[in-house]
């Protein structure tokens, strides 16, 4: 056997350097592939709490919603903004806990909300997040959710009770604010957004008769729809079938409480009128500080046969002595309503009822949001029609029934106790209806999130607390 020779020193020397050298670079190459895997494990943390932030300042949104929700069914604000602190005369503040969106990352929501209560102007909320993750800045967000005044006339028909169809029934819509002046309803107009709903749960609710034909969607609150013969539901004028996906049986709806106006200057009505009017009567008639004339019937009615009221300015009838059952309006005969001038809009608070005779025309010449009837009987009061004839308004009457007979078409909407339409009726809704009236709650207006500086600035105040 041969001794094994070992390698001359200066070679055993290069071959260490190039072990460490090998060693330098597999450590640095590691040391690299660290940071960067941290960088984008850092990168990818702040991103997924980036987009928590926006669901974090959501529940602050979601917290004051709650209550203006709570105020809009009759809470008292006091007790809908129980547990918020109080900023000037019109605003809100809110700090909520929240849970720890990742291990060692705290975080808060700040709400502010001006014009809790919507008397001073438009209700905004503002809604800061704040995730602080470890050895990082601060992650925020800022959220303004501007709101308004849920419209009241948003659907076609409302009922407490029941809606009940007889035979061939239509309900459709068009929108009439698409023109200047705004235009009538007409088959070229037509579209498929006629909603009609009950609040009640009953089996047979809504019970839309035989050969239905309905361009819209229908809402229970809780019941199924009855409907026979070859029914249409469609979200398509011109669609066939029932389409199902249209039916929805959670509807819900908060009547409010009518107001009747006090104003400061009220025009007598000495006796039942009979004969042809126009209101105002020009020489004799003054308006109020608003602007509009009103008319106190003090327990008088209107009962024409063959007769024709015109009225030509801003016009509200105050019809408040009337018992329920007895009519406010009695109409036979054909008698014509209209309008003297495309500005003339009528306003009728009445707490009789309303009886019209076949053929009758109401305001058959101006759109539906030109006339505003409010029913304000607490029970046993009716608005009935007999067999054709036009109505042009809309009537909200949560304790009045709405009985629309055969061959009768009613452009606009109408809230009341229950509805029902006779065979033959056409119900056409104006969609541009949707936005006027103040119903109950607010909806969202805008949804904003708040990016730049500047934009923050604004709300650094009412949010530092």
């Amino acid at each position: 056997m041969h001794p094994s020779r070992s390698l001359p020193r200066s070679q055993r020397a290069s071959v260490l350097i190039v072990a460490l050298l090998l060693c330098t670079i597999i450590g640095i190459s590691l040391v690299s592939y660290y940071r960067l895997a941290a960088s984008a494990l850092t990168g990818a943390t702040r991103s997924f709490l980036s987009l928590s932030n926006i669901n974090l300042a959501e529940i602050g949104l979601e917290h004051a919603m709650a209550c203006f929700y709570d105020q809009s069914t009759g809470t008292p604000s006091g007790t809908a903004w129980n547990g918020w602190n109080a900023y000037g005369t019109t605003g809100k503040q809110k700090k909520i806990a929240i849970a720890d969106p990742a291990p060692n990352c705290p975080a808060e929501v700040r709400v502010y909300v001006n014009n809790f209560n919507g008397s001073s102007g438009t209700p905004v909320i503002v809604a800061q997040a704040t995730i602080s993750p470890p050895r990082a800045a601060p992650i925020h967000k800022f959220v303004e959710v501007t709101l308004r005044n849920r419209g009241l006339w948003t659907n076609g028909i409302v009922a407490r009770d029941s809606i009940t169809g007889d035979s061939n029934l239509v309900v459709d819509s068009w929108q009439s604010n698409t023109t200047s002046p705004a235009s009538l309803y007409s088959t070229t107009a037509r579209k498929a957004g006629g909603p009609i709903g009950v609040i009640a749960a009953g089996s047979r609710a809504l019970a839309v008769g035989d050969n239905p034909t309905i361009y819209g969607a229908v809402k229970t609150g809780g019941g199924s729809v009855s409907k026979s013969g070859a029914a249409k539901l469609s979200n398509v004028v011109g669609g066939s079938g029932w389409n199902a996906a249209l039916e929805t049986h959670d509807f819900a709806f908060t009547f409010p409480t009518i107001t009747v106006p006090t104003p400061s200057r009220v025009n007598l009505i000495s006796g039942s009128l009979t004969i042809s009017r126009t209101f105002p009567n020009g020489t004799t008639d003054q308006p109020a500080s608003d602007g509009k004339y009103y008319y106190d019937f003090q327990g008088y009615n209107v009962d024409y046969a063959s007769k024709t009221m015109t009225v030509s300015d801003r016009c509200v009838f105050l019809m408040t002595a009337h018992a329920a059952f007895t009519n406010s309006f009695t109409t036979s005969s054909s008698a014509t309503y209209t309008y003297g001038n495309s500005t003339a809009t009528l306003e009728i608070y009445t707490s009789g009822s309303m009886h019209f005779d076949s053929g009758a025309s109401w305001f058959a010449n101006g759109v539906p949001a030109r006339c505003m009837i409010y029913m304000t009987a607490s029970s046993g009061s009716q608005f009935h029609t007999g067999g054709g004839g036009t109505w042009n308004a809309c009537i909200y009457g949560p304790n009045t029934a709405f009985n629309l007979d055969s061959g009768g078409t009613f452009n606009g909407s109408v809230i009341m106790k229950s509805c029902t339409l006779r065979g033959g009726v056409k119900f056409h809704y104006d969609e541009s209806l949707g936005s006027l009236g103040s119903g109950s709650g607010v909806a969202v207006a805008r949804w904003k999130e708040l990016q730049s500086a500047d934009e923050r600035a604004v709300y650094s105040a009412p949010l530092n607390f």
